[in-house]
This record gives C-alpha cells, sequence and structure tokens, in this order.
C-alpha cells in the first residue's frame, strides 16, 4: 500500500503499530483499574513523612 511516493506500509508495520497501541492501552488501564492507581509511579511506599 503506497501511503507517500518515498514511503510504503506494509501488513507487519501495521501489526507492531497495532501491538504498540494494545500495549499501551493495557498499560493505562491497569493503572487506572489497580487498588493504588496512578499513585504506585507517583509515590513511594518507602516515603517518610512527618
Amino acid at each position: 500500500m503506497k501511503v507517500y511516493r518515498a514511503f510504503e506500509l506494509r501488513w507487519y508495520h501495521l501489526l507492531i503499530a497495532l501491538g504498540g497501541l494494545v500495549a499501551v492501552i493495557f498499560v493505562l488501564a491497569l493503572l487506572f483499574l489497580s487498588k493504588d492507581g496512578v499513585r504506585t509511579i507517583v509515590e513511594d511506599k518507602t516515603d517518610i513523612v512527618g
């Protein structure tokens, strides 16, 4: 499939892009649906507050 004169899109390009998109959606869903949510990245369990 010719998209542009110097750029040809093949089936494995679409497969790699689809896999990356599914991975990003999976990680975002895992973060937002987990018990701690986004705090698992933002906060550290060993933080000393006080």
